[in-house]
């Protein structure tokens, strides 16, 4: 009755170690975002913009020399094309956007390329965004946006390139213009709790993220 105690215990103990070899390698990515901030004046509109290298290079090809790592000089002859590509998937009414300064940030998941924008607009109510960001390539890509504006909360939404655009500080995604009918503003109150700026919008974003992605599935399998 030992002998088959310790047979079973040692045959535990060798399963565990096999599936932590096999598990050991199974990372789940990271998802595909980039923040945006957005900062109202009295003078006018600017707007930060970090970008992971890692999506751009899925939709421009920023390695040229195809040996899977990034140079400064290739991103650097890219930053033309990363500009005009950003500018072409970023829209705020009312805004013409302009490019100023550029740089790139080293953070935990990558590089990040940062484009400051400007505008002379002044966004007096809640700007209304139209973001397309990756979605030729990335459904499951989105935007995270940080919204401040004199005399007003900060707002934080997320921007869905698959359906765009988005009115910072409203309860729901809108129509291509900034007035809705009394049935949407129904509909629109009624989706309160689910929104893009409320709490539980962020946890629904997360929870799609992931049942989305076979690969995070069979990371939490493992």
């Amino acid at each position: 009755m030992n002998e088959l105690r310790a047979m079973r215990i040692w045959l535990i103990g060798l399963t565990c170690a096999v599936l932590a070899l096999v598990t050991a390698p199974v990372q789940a990515h990271k998802a595909s975002d980039s923040y945006l901030q957005v900062d109202a004046t009295d003078k006018g509109t600017a707007v930060r913009w970090d970008i992971a290298l890692r999506d751009l290079d899925a939709v421009l090809d920023l390695d040229t020399n195809e040996d899977g790592k990034l140079t400064w000089a290739e991103v650097k002859n890219a930053w033309p094309r990363i500009e005009t590509y950003g500018l072409a998937h970023l829209k705020i009414d009312g805004c013409a956007l302009r490019v100023g300064e550029r740089s790139l940030e080293k953070r935990n998941d990558g590089t990040y390329a940062v484009m400051m924008l400007a505008s002379d607009c002044k966004l007096t109510s809640a700007p209304v965004i139209t973001y397309t960001l990756f979605r030729e390539v990335d459904p499951t890509h989105r935007g995270i946006a940080k919204i401040q504006r004199p005399g007003q909360a900060l707002a934080l939404v997320v921007l869905d390139p698959t359906h765009p655009p988005v009115m910072s500080g409203s309860t729901a995604a809108s129509s291509s213009t900034t007035t809705t009918s009394s049935a949407d503003s129904a509909k629109a109150h009624s989706d309160d709790a689910i929104s893009p700026t409320s709490g539980w919008g962020f946890v629904r974003e997360g929870i799609r993220h992931i049942l989305t992605g076979y690969d995070h599935v069979l990371f939490l399998l493992c």
